[in-house]
């Protein structure tokens, strides 16, 4: 069951926000402000030090030549694999009608230079900063094709293999004037092998609870 987080004193309900027959717009998802605290030194590409659950970047790391450029390209595999396997399983599942509005193939996230990850010891000292402030932020930036409609996208907030967790924001909003409908922070267990389905599972399960109760 989903708790709402309210943006006034009192909350809209979830229920009803995406009517039969009627489009959900897809903003994808954004990792602008997303924190991931991982064993992994990237510092070192040829040391090739990886964790066994969820895998490690060896993959990634050969073909890139740093961690931010490794993450660029994630966040861009990310937002793909929404569209091209999420996407239709929701489409389907819950009788969605999702039109894709994405711009760029990282979806909405803002590209930067580095800080993408952290050590996995820092994360009990550094809890998550982002609050319902930063995802209105976050909205009012999306650049979208659409002028009108109910959106729904993903803000990624926290990555932490010593929490055991995954933490998303996802957004209803109202695209012609973005304002955030409802959101709240969700929170999953990793799962899966490899760096980029390890954190990328725990996503799907976000997304189909809250289109789902959002019907």
């Amino acid at each position: 069951m989903l708790t709402l987080l309210s943006f006034a004193l009192a909350a809209p309900p979830l229920s009803g926000r995406v009517a039969p027959g009627e489009p959900l717009i897809w903003a994808g998802i954004d990792y602008s402000i997303a924190e991931f605290y991982v064993p992994e030194r990237f510092d070192d590409p040829e040391a090739r030090v990886y964790w066994g659950p969820g895998g490690g970047l060896d993959d990634r790391i050969g073909r890139y030549p740093s961690p931010e450029a490794v993450f660029t390209q994630l966040t861009a595999d990310w937002n793909a694999m929404f569209v091209n396997e999420l996407g239709k399983k929701v489409e389907k599942g819950l009788d969605v009608r999702l039109v894709r509005d994405l711009p760029e193939a990282d979806g909405q996230t803002i590209r930067r230079e580095g800080g993408w990850f952290q050590a996995e010891s820092a994360a009990a000292s550094a809890p998550s900063t982002v609050d319902a402030a930063a995802v209105k932020a976050r909205v009012a930036a999306w650049s979208l094709t659409s002028t009108k409609g109910t959106g729904f996208g993903v803000i990624a907030d926290r990555f932490s293999k010593a929490e055991d967790q995954g933490c998303f924001w996802p957004v209803y909003f109202d695209v012609a004037t973005r304002e955030v409908l409802w959101t709240e922070r969700v929170c999953k267990r990793p799962t899966g092998m490899e760096f980029r389905n390890y954190w990328y599972n725990p996503l799907v399960d976000v997304v189909k609870e809250a289109v789902k109760a959002g019907r």
